[in-house]
């Protein structure tokens, strides 16, 4: 399902930086 869904938006790098980033802030959370 993940891969499926990377696919289907095919984020920018920059999209990507911003997407981990909030998954590392929802990680120190």
């Amino acid at each position: 399902m993940v891969k499926s869904f990377k696919y289907r938006l095919r984020p920018t790098k920059k999209q990507e930086q911003i997407l981990l980033a909030h998954i590392d802030e929802c990680r120190i959370l």
